[in-house]
């Protein structure tokens, strides 16, 4: 068994803000109709998921779209990994509905950011999601945790 704590979690939330940062520039400076029409369906299923059910592994496809239609294969991997302790981290964890309807709004946002060919405006608007998506994480954590080590995953 692997214990994280705070601390590495925030790390974990500090390299996703500055890799996310990396792919919407990247993105956002050069895109063609292909990539923006797979991001857009991307979020066209995440607006059809009323439930939520698909909430996170569509959330999960976005990013790593992203980054692969940004043509940044070694982040892609890296954000793979990280997001993958993440999800062990916040197993069992309830988010808030309200909080995962921000997060598509917020993909929605950052999709025109990337259409518009504005890379400051998409760079600004992924940092402010993936930190914001981390506090709703680090409070949903906090509230299903009363001490001690976030979460125990199997050693890979």
């Amino acid at each position: 068994m692997r214990e994280f704590t705070e601390a590495e979690v925030d790390e974990i939330g500090a390299l996703r803000e500055q890799l996310e940062v990396l792919v919407a520039r990247t993105l956002a400076s050069n895109h063609n109709s292909h990539d923006l029409a797979a991001l857009t369906d991307v979020i066209r299923r995440q607006d059809a998921d009323s439930d939520g059910k698909s909430m996170f592994a569509l959330d999960e496809e976005f990013h790593l779209l992203a980054a692969e239609h940004a043509g940044l294969p070694r982040t892609r991997k890296i954000l793979e990994g990280l997001r993958s302790v993440m999800a062990a981290v916040t197993a069992g964890v309830s988010i808030p509905h309200a909080a995962t309807a921000q997060r598509v709004a917020e993909h929605h946002q950052i999709l025109f950011a990337i259409t518009q060919g504005n890379p400051d405006e998409a760079a600004r608007l992924m940092y402010e999601h993936v930190k914001a998506s981390h506090d709703t994480f680090r409070e949903a954590i906090r509230a299903h945790v009363s001490a001690g080590p976030i979460i125990k995953p199997l050693d890979r």
